[in-house]
């Protein structure tokens, strides 16, 4: 009997300590939800007028990010957060592919259930609520300015060399795609003349 409720408390423990990390994932699926019915111009001008980013970097973010304005918001939030630049954020995300917000914040130094950690849980909290009545507001009137409000302006430099760094990446990773085809051309030239 106390086997089977060790069990229990065990399973109930981890489940609930995964699903407290996921709040970054939640409130990226919260914006993903909240954007699907607006033009891309219309939401970057939104983030643009509560983060202060400008739109071609935001534009750029969300190209980077395969067409998802959740994980562009949750690296805005992230970012600002730590006050880290986004394409720190960013790299972690790709680095960490597929693993989900709740790694990536780990990665980036938030432990889960440190203060940190409840500060942030907290914050995106708000955030989630606060982009919910945003976009509500922006239905009825249109206008982006309503995201002014409660502005979270991230730092020029905590997204100033994105675009560039995001282009270097790019290109190293095209650079080494060509080098492994190349490199697998020739293994099978050579396989194919020792038939």
């Amino acid at each position: 009997m106390k086997k089977i409720l060790l069990v229990i408390v065990v399973v109930f423990t981890s489940f609930t300590g995964v699903r407290a990390q996921n709040f970054l994932g939640d409130f990226a699926k919260t914006m993903v939800g909240l954007t699907v019915n607006y033009k891309g111009a219309e939401i970057s001008a939104l983030l643009n007028q509560h983060y202060g980013v400008p739109m071609n970097t935001l534009n750029s973010l969300y190209v980077s990010y395969n067409n998802n304005w959740g994980d562009v918001a949750a690296t805005l939030e992230l970012s600002n957060y730590l006050n880290r630049p986004v394409y720190d954020v960013y790299s972690c995300y790709n680095k960490n592919k597929g693993k989900g917000w709740g790694v990536i914040a780990k990665e980036m130094g938030i432990k889960p259930g440190s203060d940190q950690f409840k500060r942030l849980k907290s914050q995106m909290s708000q955030k989630d609520s606060y982009w919910k009545n945003t976009f509500k507001d922006y239905g009825k009137k249109k206008n982006p300015k309503v995201a002014y409000k409660k502005r979270t302006a991230l730092k020029s430099d905590l997204y100033r060399d994105f675009d560039k760094k995001s282009k270097e990446m790019k290109g190293n990773d095209k650079a080494k795609g060509k080098k492994e085809n190349k490199g697998n051309k020739n293994k099978s030239k050579h396989a194919n003349n020792g038939r």
